[in-house]
């Protein structure tokens, strides 16, 4: 029984640490003047970017529309300019999401 017992905590804890991973096949950078979102999943990604002062003062709402949508197994460049409060320099909050009604995930990119 304790052989079960911890074979059980060790399944917990090691399925446990992949729950916070984003092991979505999803990747931003920045290039010379664009934000490039790698998709290398099998579903379209939406985005939204964010300069990371600006993020504190504003309420943001995910809308999924083709302006902001990175399809399957592609890739994307942005604009600098269109990433809200852009400022060369600072840090830049990139949210993603593949339906708005379920998690969002985000990279920080300095």
């Amino acid at each position: 029984m304790k052989l079960i017992y911890s074979a059980l905590i060790a399944l917990f804890l090691l399925t446990g640490c992949s729950i916070f991973e984003n092991d979505d096949d999803v990747n931003v950078s920045f290039t010379r003047n664009e934000l490039l979102v790698q998709n290398g999943t099998n579903s379209p990604v939406y985005i939204f970017a964010v300069d990371q002062s600006t993020a504190a003062t504003i309420f943001w709402v995910p809308i999924s529309s083709d302006e902001n949508r990175v399809s399957a197994n592609n890739s994307r460049s942005f604009d600098k300019e269109s990433i809200t409060g852009f400022e060369e320099g600072q840090p830049v909050i990139v949210y993603y999401w593949f339906d708005p009604e379920d998690e969002i995930f985000n990279f920080v990119l300095d």
